[in-house]
């Protein structure tokens, strides 16, 4: 299915949100009332004749509704006459378009404003479909907006990039995939990916041609077990029975307990990941026989070593169900729970130790760079840079493990993904940390 990308106006095209809050601002002050940020986050997004009937209501505001409409709207005439594009976007349009991408605009705000700063800009020829606020009756946080998209472009896999909490609600709830450009704290609003810079939209297409996706990059983790259960039918519970019969006599095989993904969110500064208990068991059937549904999304961990001459650890996946005999980076494996406790930090620590037998007294400090799907296997990944004290070549205590073989140390640099057939999070973690972007990240803490 063909993948199309579809981008929000003010806040994502245009560095406009900031000057449409002291537009907020300036007009309630002209009727001596004080508006607050709570406001104007809820009106974000959101057409200007429902923005008045809000304002109107709220604080009882004398003038009719056209008049002050009139007044806004003079406001915003000015403001976008002046307005910049964020950084980035004519860079990310043309990539797009250069890469055969249909590329669609969906604003609530007013056709002549969009298109005035599109033309300004040259931008007006990379968009396939321009919906604006003209075009619906109802607007956002409802999905009229993008249904209108959909049913003009058909059926696609829709990317949309939204920068408010209407926006993002508006694109969910005509099912497609929210891109969300800023930090947020919407707890119970799917995300499917965030960015900080509108160019990450380059980095996400080489991911997914990688087969991984960078969900966010983030420096705080928190993870969140829930009292949670998985809920499967006798008659699925028996097919999962029959296939770990079926697999334990190829191989050894242990029924332990794994993390499936319940939710992520952003909590404050810190990226939440909420997660709840389950057997191994039915993660390995539903690999096998995915009409089952059982909607298991395990959660691993990969790490990356940095050691002081910038090298890392290179080795061939064995005896494994996913990825028999592909490359890998060192360490990598499941997030496990001990006493109802989880610590990711713990868990790297103890897979350097049986992969490399790399012991913790030569590790300075483990840093996370992201959190990441493999969209190969559905598997999603806690990825972190591990620092260690010497080279590798002093600390390396074996070459072969029962999950490893042929394990290389490597410079970071000299390693080229193309040449390799790596895991798809291996491949993710190696681009963040040579993007250029990412530089920093090679410096030993």
């Amino acid at each position: 299915m063909r993948d199309i990308f579809v981008f929000d106006f003010d806040g994502v095209i245009v560095d406009s949100v900031s000057a449409l809050k002291r537009i907020y601002y300036d007009f309630l002050a002209q009727f001596d009332k004080k508006g607050n940020d709570k406001e104007f986050d809820s009106l974000n997004g959101v057409k200007l004749a429902d923005i008045i009937k809000t304002l109107k209501s709220n604080y009882k505001l004398a003038l009719s509704e056209k008049t002050l409409f009139d007044i806004y709207n003079q406001k915003i005439m000015h403001m976008y006459e002046n307005v910049a594009l964020n950084k980035g976007v004519a860079r990310t349009l043309e990539f797009l378009s250069n890469k055969g991408y249909k590329i669609a605009l969906a604003s609530s705000a007013k056709y002549l404003e969009i298109i005035t700063v599109l033309n300004r800009y040259k931008l007006t020829n990379f968009f396939d479909l321009i919906v604006s606020g003209d075009d619906v009756k109802r607007t956002k946080p409802l999905p009229d907006i993008y249904n209108a998209v959909k049913n003009k472009l058909g059926k696609a896999n829709y990317f949309v990039v939204e920068d408010s909490l209407n926006g993002a609600i508006s694109a969910k709830d005509a099912g497609m995939n929210v891109i969300f450009y800023g930090k947020t704290n919407f707890k119970y609003i799917y995300i499917y990916i965030y960015i900080y810079r509108i160019t990450q939209i380059l980095d996400f297409v080489l991911y997914r041609q990688l087969g991984s996706i960078c969900i966010t990059n983030t420096d705080k983790i928190k993870i969140k077990l829930l009292a949670k259960k998985l809920k499967i039918s006798e008659k699925k519970e028996k097919i999962v029975d029959e296939i770990w019969q079926n697999e334990s006599k190829k191989r050894k095989l242990f029924n332990g307990k794994i993390l499936s993904l319940s939710g992520y969110f952003f909590e404050k500064n810190s990226f939440v990941v909420e997660c709840f208990e389950v057997e191994y068991k039915y993660f390995l059937a539903n690999l096998k026989a995915d009409f089952l549904n059982l909607n298991i999304k395990p959660i691993g961990i990969s790490g990356i070593i940095v050691d002081e001459l910038k090298q890392t650890l290179v080795a061939t996946r064995q005896n494994v169900t996913l990825y028999n005999g592909f490359y890998e980076l060192i360490p990598s494996g499941s997030l496990e729970t001990s006493s109802h406790k989880i610590s990711y930090k713990n868990d790297l620590k103890r897979e350097l130790k049986q992969e490399a037998g790399i012991l913790d007294d030569e590790i300075l400090a483990i840093t996370p760079l992201c959190f990441c799907l493999d969209t190969k296997q559905n598997v999603y990944d806690i990825c972190a840079k591990i620092c260690v004290k010497n080279s590798l070549n002093n600390i390396l205590k074996f070459k072969n493990n029962s999950e490893y073989k042929n394990i290389q140390i490597k410079n970071i640099d000299s390693i080229f993904v193309k040449k390799y057939d790596f895991v798809p999070t291996s491949s993710l973690i190696l681009h963040i940390l040579k993007n250029s972007y990412h530089k920093d990240l090679l410096k030993l803490d």
